[in-house]
């Protein structure tokens, strides 16, 4: 996104149209008070952010790899009774929402 687009959105998108007076509300990002070319791009590095799912920060191995938090059936090491069932085990990040990989399925039997 380049502060330009930025700059200029609102008037891309029509929200400063006269039929919009009556709903309209301050602006709140970057704000009524950032203009300037050099702001808007200072606005945008102090702001914009990367959307990351965290996923596969847990080693799956055997208990003989201490670098290991679970085992192949997603047991804990060293606590029993205990699962992992979350985006924490999935061995390669995906490039999508990491959730509906974690849902049970309603159709397995527990284990």
């Amino acid at each position: 996104m380049t502060g330009k687009r930025v700059k200029h959105a609102g008037q891309l998108v029509g929200v400063d149209h006269p039929a919009l007076a009556p709903v309209r509300a301050a602006e709140i990002a970057p704000g009524p008070g950032i203009r300037a070319s050099a702001a808007v791009r200072a606005w945008i590095r102090g702001t914009v952010t990367s959307y990351w799912h965290p996923a596969g920060t847990c080693r799956i191995g055997t208990g003989t790899d201490p670098g290991a938090v679970v085992d192949t059936d997603l047991r804990v090491h060293g606590i029993t009774g205990l699962r992992i069932a979350d985006a924490s085990v999935i061995p390669v990040i995906p490039n999508a929402p990491c959730t509906p990989p974690c849902w049970p399925s309603l159709n397995a039997p527990p284990t």
